[in-house]
């Protein structure tokens, strides 16, 4: 059962929803003005021609052309969605006001919301369709309500359809409002799995590593490859692993962006490389089977332990300050480029160019 607002029967004019009939004059014979609503037999119906509308078809706008059906009426309360507020990342305020209780006093109001609009449009309480939830407010009065909501995803869109419930049924916008949550925001694994997938970071979908996003790993995870930009920053906390088969891309437009594997944190990737001014630190035990190639405007420290196939350094910063490094191929120092050790180890198997 369905409760429409007048801006929402008109955009749902062929759908026969249950409706609250509250206020809406009785059909009679005579002109009817252009776009009324009028009652009949139990039903709703609205003016969809312009005309009066009264053309004495029996005197029944179920068989009069310039009349549509909008829904049965019903004893639900009447209620509306507005705007949501407080937006953060991961928070929202939703906004709802119940106008009509029609008769029977409000036992419940609240929300459905989901990130499917159809879903959240379909869905009542009791039969929520697809990933769809509701939330109770609590209050039982008719007015205006609102319930603070948290743990939601960054740069996610939702769709938040009020409800409320007397002794009769329950009546419901009958369309959704949508609101988006803010970027950048803070992901954090909740499980081990594929990066990509959305149970690895407790539902959120994966994070984009465009929208500058703070992303912590401190599971374990394999990706096919990596490109950071928008001032993305990720890190691989103590008890975190990353397997990545491709390359990790640093930097690109729109700011400066980090990786760091913190101590106790494992990294293994095939190649990593800079796009822009951006810095790579390894603090736990990072292992690169192909190439590091660091730019001019490129950084990469280690403390940790540190295994790497080829560097090139194209002019950029290469800095040791303790644990071990291992090279197993060459180290190649182009003009310019900046090697520095103050502490540690470094054991490099075939050429050391600079």
């Amino acid at each position: 059962m369905k409760k429409l607002t007048l801006l929402i029967l008109l955009l749902f004019t062929l759908s026969a929803w249950s409706v609250n009939c509250d206020g809406y004059t009785a059909w009679t014979s005579g002109g009817q003005s252009a776009n009324a609503y009028r009652t009949y037999a139990g039903s709703l119906y609205q003016n969809n021609s312009g005309s009066n509308g009264w053309d004495g078809a029996g005197d029944n706008p179920s068989v009069n052309g310039d009349w549509t059906l909008i829904g049965v009426c019903s004893n639900d309360p009447a209620v509306t969605t507005q705007n949501s507020s407080a937006i953060t990342t991961t928070t929202m305020t939703f906004n709802g006001t119940v106008t009509n209780n029609s008769g029977f006093a409000i036992t419940d109001r609240g929300f459905i919301y989901g990130t499917n609009q159809a879903d959240v449009e379909a869905s009542e309480i009791g039969t929520l369709v697809g990933s769809s939830t509701n939330v109770s407010e609590g209050g039982t009065s008719v007015s205006t309500y609102s319930k603070s909501m948290s743990g939601l995803c960054p740069g996610i869109t939702y769709y938040i359809m009020a409800y409320a419930t007397n002794s009769e049924g329950s009546g419901y916008e009958g369309s959704s409002i949508s609101a988006t949550t803010s970027t950048p925001g803070t992901f954090t694994t909740v499980q081990d799995g594929a990066f990509s997938s959305a149970d690895t970071w407790g539902g959120c979908s994966a994070p984009d590593l465009t929208l500058g996003h703070t992303i912590n790993i401190g599971h374990t995870l394999t990706s096919s490859g990596f490109i950071l930009t928008e001032g993305t920053d990720v890190v691989i906390t103590t008890g975190g692993t990353l397997t990545n088969t491709g390359t990790v891309t640093l930097g690109g437009s729109g700011g400066i962006t980090s990786l760091t594997v913190d101590a106790g944190g494992t990294l293994s990737t095939a190649n990593i490389t800079y796009n822009n001014t951006s810095t790579f630190t390894t603090n736990g035990t990072t292992t690169i089977t192909g190439t590091l190639t660091i730019s001019s405007s490129g950084t990469f420290n280690t403390s940790g332990t540190t295994t790497i196939g080829t560097v090139t350094n194209g002019s950029g910063d290469f800095n040791q300050t303790s644990g071990t490094t291992t090279i197993t191929s060459s180290y190649d120092c182009a003009k310019d480029c900046d090697f520095d050790q103050s502490g540690g180890a470094m054991d490099v198997t075939g050429d050391f160019k600079v």
